[in-house]
């Protein structure tokens, strides 16, 4: 995994990759049809990309697809010949959070290609509940599914949202097919979209920022849900809390589908077959990584200025030199 993770971390950039291939680990891991006992992290997503209109709940992942069709087959021809898409696309994923100034997260190998395709429509998208989403995550295995959609929620600190139209199978454009009702202006998700931190939470909680840029962010927050508004004033207060939670809930999402006896390894046993659950040490920071030109490595991610907010519309739009600024990323859905 070493040979890996510092590969991509020279090989990512802010502008797209980075967020996108974020994402990407969502949505392969996730594409599990609980109905039919099928789909999870298996690389699926590869082959669902290459006839992207088919499988148009993936079009926001489509530049971390072109990303690993070159990164695999080189890292193969260096010295990783048995590496998997889906590996590859669990443990970029991890790479990305950390080059944002994240928790490095330790992700086991053994991940097989399926060659198949899963059911991508089973995905949450911007429209969903928190009971939606807790019902989702509880689907998947996790023992607390409202604290599991709060915590994975967060990986809405990064990236862009090119689009509030619906799925547009001529042009390629929007994502989830819900339009604008769920989804704020294009731009930033949050105010600082290349830093992974707790910006996300505090701009929910105080309403300030983007303040939450899809409805289901929002929901995290309603009055009605007392027990995600406290996991996100928690994950506000104390990053550490949020990094720690972060890292238990992505090790557990990255094997959801896997079966661990050809792998030989379980949820909780770490960075290697037993070795302990927890955070490995970060990679030494090099010169030149992130978005060309600008010298951003992993702990000094770009950042949006923050911009005043207007009262009569308090936390809802940034000012329009930000969306600007950001009219041209990608993101993820």
């Amino acid at each position: 995994m070493q040979l890996v993770r510092r590969a991509a971390s020279r090989t990512l950039n802010y502008a797209d990759t980075l967020p996108n291939c974020l994402r990407a680990a969502f949505h392969d891991a996730a594409e599990r049809d609980v109905g039919k006992d099928a789909g999870g992290a298996n690389g699926s997503l590869m082959q669902e990309l290459d006839d992207p209109f088919t499988y148009p709940d993936n079009l926001g992942v489509a530049i971390c697809h072109s990303y690993m069709k070159v990164f695999v087959p080189d890292m193969r021809s260096q010295g990783c010949p048995n590496l998997t898409f889906a590996d590859a696309i669990q443990w970029v994923g991890g790479v990305a959070v950390e080059m944002a100034g994240g928790p490095a997260v330790p992700l086991l190998p053994g991940r097989r290609d399926c060659g198949c395709f899963d059911n991508s429509t089973v995905l949450p998208d911007e429209c969903s509940t928190l009971e939606e989403l807790a019902h989702f995550w509880g689907q998947r295995g996790f023992a607390e599914p409202v604290k599991a959609a709060v915590v994975l929620n967060g990986g809405h600190n990064l990236g862009n949202v090119r689009s509030t139209v619906p799925h547009n199978t001529a042009s390629g454009t929007g994502f989830g097919g819900a339009g604008p009702n769920c989804i704020g202006a294009p731009g930033p998700m949050t105010a600082q979209p290349n830093l992974f931190d707790s910006q996300y939470y505090n701009e929910l909680y105080t309403f300030t920022g983007r303040a939450g840029y899809l409805f289901s962010d929002r929901a995290l927050v309603t009055p009605s849900n007392i027990t995600a508004t406290d996991l996100v004033k928690l994950y506000m207060n104390d990053k550490e809390a949020f990094f720690n939670d972060w890292t238990n809930f992505i090790q557990e999402m990255s094997l959801i589908g896997v079966d661990p006896k050809p792998a030989k390894f379980g949820v909780h046993d770490g960075f290697l077959p037993g070795g302990p659950i927890g955070r490995v040490p970060p990679m030494t920071p090099e010169e030149g990584n992130g978005y060309a030109g600008t010298g951003a490595n992993y702990t000094g991610a770009i950042v949006v200025p923050r911009q005043p907010l207007l009262s009569e519309e308090q936390g809802s739009r940034l000012a329009n030199t930000t969306g600007a600024q950001a009219a041209g990323a990608q993101t993820a859905g």
